[in-house]
């Protein structure tokens, strides 16, 4: 579906968080559109390519129910996006095809804030205080120690017996 960017419809709503350029021609944008409709939102997650530096957009994935925060392709075909769907659970989808379609890598219970790939296989997700990582191209996901203590968690439970009198 092609479609240019027009900042002037006001009806879209739409964010952008992510954007990854692999030449000056081609690139991904990443983002998501509220629609307000009485009590009600209508959430989607987009995904837009360029092959003219940005003077045009088409959109290349769609997923209702979720935003994507992050975009980034390894190579001209293998890209990653990562978002948030229900609850803030990240979604995962990949493409193999240089965007054309788009294939959920599953989802991860964390609330996703950035996302980084080295190569095809090798990725990180950081989010909620956690890292995860794959060897696999997403299809597992393993927790790994930041070697940082959770020093909000610590300030907390370390006031509460001095505030208590304790």
């Amino acid at each position: 579906m092609a479609e240019n960017l027009d900042h002037t419809k006001k009806e879209k709503n739409e964010v952008y968080s992510g954007m990854c350029f692999i030449s000056p021609n081609e690139g991904w944008l990443s983002g998501g559109s509220v629609i307000i409709e009485g009590f009600s939102a209508k959430i989607t997650g987009l995904i837009y390519h360029t092959v003219d530096g940005g003077d045009t957009w088409t959109i290349q994935k769609e997923e209702v129910g979720g935003i994507f925060i992050s975009v980034q392709f390894v190579n001209p075909m293998e890209g990653w996006s990562i978002g948030y769907g229900t609850f803030y659970q990240a979604i995962i989808f990949r493409s193999i095809d240089g965007g054309a379609t788009w294939v959920s890598e599953g989802n991860v219970s964390i609330e996703p804030s950035a996302s980084y790939f080295a190569d095809s296989n090798n990725g990180w997700i950081v989010g909620d205080g956690a890292i995860l990582h794959t060897s696999d191209a997403g299809k597992t996901w393993v927790e790994q120690d930041s070697g940082i203590e959770d020093l909000f968690s610590y300030a907390v439970y370390s006031w509460i017996p001095i505030m208590a009198g304790l």
